[in-house]
């Protein structure tokens, strides 16, 4: 059986190197979901270079410092090149690397209001690395106000009224996004 063709645009193909010469770095203290990586590398291809230590003053040759889990997701598709680039540094350098590399990733954080928006835009949500529970709990989170303010109570005193409201939740998009959830309505 050979290898499955690694995905990797033109751009990023003077970058390829063969998948079984590179190793997954030593001490690495980050777990990954290579599941959820192989279906992104499967979708979207590979579109960013992951980084090598060429070794030289480590004495361990071809260790990766950023992607390790983007490499072990190539090897579980089969792969036989991945795009990397290559630093040449010391064991203290490679970890603050490894470590920088994991740790701002930590702490960045997201606008879930725009992130729902976008994933809902989305034909399907495949190579996203979200599933509809995850949209959904995204969706359940969109805050409405407690109350509406109307113009008229209704009763013709031309005061304002308050009318309080339960949030259903709404479905937009084609009807294959609906399928697998309730239907909601968009007040």
């Amino acid at each position: 059986m050979s290898a499955a063709p690694a995905r990797i645009p033109e751009s990023l193909l003077p970058l390829a190197v063969p998948v079984d010469d590179l190793v997954a770095y030593y001490r690495n203290p980050r777990t990954g979901d290579v599941d959820a990586i192989a279906e992104s590398l499967h979708v979207n291809g590979q579109y960013k270079a992951i980084v090598v230590n060429r070794g030289t003053h480590t004495g361990r040759p071809n260790e990766i410092l950023a992607d390790n889990h983007t490499w072990a997701a190539a090897q579980q598709l089969g792969w036989d090149q991945i795009a990397a680039t290559f630093v040449d540094v010391q064991d203290e350098d490679a970890a603050r690397i490894v470590v920088v590399d994991n740790r701002t990733s930590d702490l960045a954080g997201y606008d879930s209001k725009l992130l729902a928006d976008i994933l809902e835009e989305l034909p399907d949500l495949d190579g996203t690395g979200y599933d509809q529970g995850a949209l959904d709990k995204l969706l359940d989170h969109r805050s409405l106000p407690d109350t509406i303010d109307l113009p008229s109570d209704g009763a013709g005193t031309g005061a304002m009224a308050k009318l309080e409201y339960l949030q259903w939740g709404y479905c937009s998009g084609p009807p294959p996004a609906c399928r697998s959830r309730p239907p909601r309505w968009k007040p």
